[in-house]
């Protein structure tokens, strides 16, 4: 297990490392012609890792401090098949709604509902909308309340029961014979630790009111015939923060990441607080079909080793965070994921 991490110098890095059973703690000296020297920048604490390396000369057992690396090897997983439907179905997500912002694009969500309707739209994409049967909403519903400074000054409605309230008013716009499912992200009126219970039944008792409509946590696992689903907001996650600073933001690299160490939150303490269960619910342990993601507010799909890929859009123009994405959010994009076939389709809905 990964106890530290720091860089020496240009050419060195330091893992240090420590068997929690034994107490041994060891440092592996990463040197800049090894091959695994490029992921360094990925390698979190408290992640559990394999590292193949040499002893130094003068090694006894039972006293060994450090030892030169070659190769970090992760949990990972075989490349998969993926696992189709034999029923046609479509699923369509979308995530960071965040209503209640002065920014929420109250335009875009309406053409998303014109959309569904099946109202003013070409051939090729009523096609593609009468066969959406789900919509998977993953997390940041409403902007909330107090969740980071001076937000009083960047939401129209100063109460999370009141925002659950107008968002229930458009999201019971969407046709009846599909189904809606939604987790909570950060945002939301729920424990900030994950993993995270359902959104507070009485404080969003408007959106349960919905009959297509369920409510679950973070993350959320589903199963669609023999297609397994992992859904999860993605909030506090060290390899996502990393990656919104990279010149070349690639949220797939980061999704990437999790799961070759096959953790949704792979270091403890660090953006967000986790909950003391005696099990771990945030382990992959089952490597799933399909990995989706909000909180990034880009959409984004790609496939690695069979599984597909999907990151959100959002319906907020601005945020609190537009600095450090420099101008990455996907206004009004959404994924849709044909169960039958494995493709997916981007759809931008401000050019509808």
């Amino acid at each position: 297990m990964v106890q530290d991490t720091r860089v020496l110098h240009t050419n060195k890095f330091v893992i240090q490392l420590e068997d929690p059973e034994s107490e041994i703690i060891t440092n592996c000296v990463m040197v800049q012609d090894s091959p695994s020297f490029p992921e360094y920048r990925d390698i979190l604490r408290d992640t559990v890792i394999g590292i193949s390396g040499v002893l130094p000369k003068n090694f006894r057992e039972g006293d060994v401090t450090a030892f030169w690396g070659k190769d970090v090897i992760r949990p990972g997983f075989p490349v998969k098949s993926f696992n189709r439907t034999f029923d046609s179905h479509r699923i369509l997500f979308i995530a960071d709604l965040h209503f209640g912002s002065k920014y929420f694009s109250r335009g875009v969500f309406a053409k998303l509902i014109k959309f569904l309707n099946l109202q003013d739209l070409d051939p090729t994409y009523k096609d593609i909308a009468k066969e959406i049967k789900t919509i998977i909403i993953a997390g940041d519903l409403v902007d909330g309340v107090g969740r980071f400074s001076n937000q009083k000054d960047h939401i129209t409605t100063h109460s999370f029961q009141a925002q659950y309230e107008g968002l229930a008013e458009i999201l019971i716009e969407i046709p009846s014979h599909i189904q809606i499912i939604i987790i909570p992200g950060e945002h939301d009126a729920t424990q900030a630790a994950l993993p995270q219970p359902a959104i507070d039944r009485q404080i969003s008792q408007a959106l349960l009111t919905i009959p297509n409509l369920t409510s679950h946590g973070n993350p959320l696992r589903l199963t669609l015939e023999d297609m397994n689903l992992l859904v999860f907001h993605g909030q506090g996650n060290e390899l996502f923060q990393k990656h919104f600073q990279e010149s070349r933001f690639n949220p797939g690299t980061a999704v990437q990441q999790l799961l070759e160490y096959r953790h949704l939150h792979p270091e403890y303490g660090s953006y967000n607080p986790l909950a003391p269960f005696k099990r771990d619910y945030l382990v992959i342990d089952e490597i799933p079909d399909v990995f989706v993601s909000g909180h990034l507010h880009h959409a984004y799909f790609e496939e690695y080793k069979g599984i597909k890929i999907i990151t959100c859009g959002t319906f907020q123009r601005e945020n609190q965070r537009k600095t450090q994405l420099k101008g990455k959010v996907s206004l009004g994009i959404i994924p849709i994921l044909d169960t039958v076939t494995g493709s997916v389709e981007m759809i931008d809905l401000t050019f509808l």
